[in-house]
């Protein structure tokens, strides 16, 4: 997940409203795209451990979005002593990735394609290039308020989406002939829900389960964000859990929002191999933006 919105809910944004950076999971999301917008993103994990991406979605027409981002990994780096007691040093890796993505609507279903090259250095001497591509659907369903107390509490939007990840050739370091590695296909479903608990609070639910081809393991993410407007400042709390085989990860993060820019922080209590890591955020919601500057309505 490139935002810290999405990691504190567990890493499963590819259904969040006004995420530039949800067209990454699945790029069906750029169909939904009301406004221009941006996010910026930062995360510092152990042992010198820092990712950093950049996404940007605009609305080419009413029914057809399109999507730009740029993610770096820095792994950290090495020590090692030669043979005299030299001491050497060496990235761990490197890496970065560019996905260009669209997506068109039609009605309440979305379709989308997006396409990403990157570049991988191991050790300051391996290098390998790759290339794939993501495919993905979904479908955005509405539900009016029922008359009377509902028997629960029913939703005021769904979205569901399905997404296969990383379709491309295998990738190899160096000219070896041997050794070269297939591309991490995955396989992704993905569910959120929106409630309005009054007109100044709402309620939203996310549920993701990704499976990888190389593990057939399913991994499984899901959080609840809950967001009260208080003068014209959306302020969020979230929680969020994800699950692998053998393992059980927490989150939790906070959220300030104003006129379509908002402020994201997350804090993830364990990511193995890299210990507990924080994450940082910053958005800009060109369509929010506007719609807040629109006087409201009279009574």
């Amino acid at each position: 997940s490139v935002g810290a919105r999405g990691q504190a809910l567990g890493g499963a944004h590819a259904g969040l409203p006004g995420a530039p950076e949800a067209f990454l999971a699945n790029p069906a999301a750029l169909a939904r795209v009301d406004g221009s917008g941006a996010s910026a993103a930062f995360h510092l994990g152990a042992e010198d451990l820092s990712y950093g991406a950049l996404a940007a979605v605009h609305p080419v027409l009413p029914w057809l979005g399109a999507g730009l981002a740029l993610q770096t990994l820095a792994a950290g780096t090495i020590e090692a002593h030669d043979y005299a007691g030299n001491l050497l040093t060496a990235r761990l890796e490197d890496d970065l990735l560019a996905t260009a993505g669209c997506a068109a609507r039609a009605g309440p279903v979305g379709l989308g394609v997006a396409v990403k090259a990157g570049r991988s250095t191991l050790i300051g001497t391996e290098h390998a290039s790759f290339f794939a591509g993501d495919l993905g659907a979904d479908v955005r369903l509405e539900f009016e308020e029922p008359e009377g107390p509902p028997p629960w509490p029913a939703p005021a939007w769904m979205r569901l989406g399905f997404a296969v990840a990383n379709l491309g050739p295998r990738v190899r370091f160096g000219t070896a002939a041997v050794g070269a590695d297939d591309a991490p296909l995955a396989f992704r479903l993905g569910a959120s829900l929106g409630k309005p608990l009054s007109p100044e609070m709402s309620l939203l639910g996310v549920l993701a389960v990704t499976m990888p081809r190389a593990t057939t393991r399913a991994e499984t993410f899901g959080g609840l964000e809950v967001a009260r407007t208080v003068h014209g400042v959306v302020l969020a709390a979230r929680a969020g859990f994800r699950a692998r085989p053998g393992i059980g990860v927490l989150s939790a993060g906070l959220g300030a929002g104003w006129r379509g820019a908002s402020l994201d922080y997350a804090f993830i209590a364990r990511d193995d191999p890299f210990g507990a890591t924080h994450h940082v955020s910053a958005t800009f919601d060109l369509g929010a933006h506007r719609r807040s500057l629109k006087p409201a309505p009279e009574p």
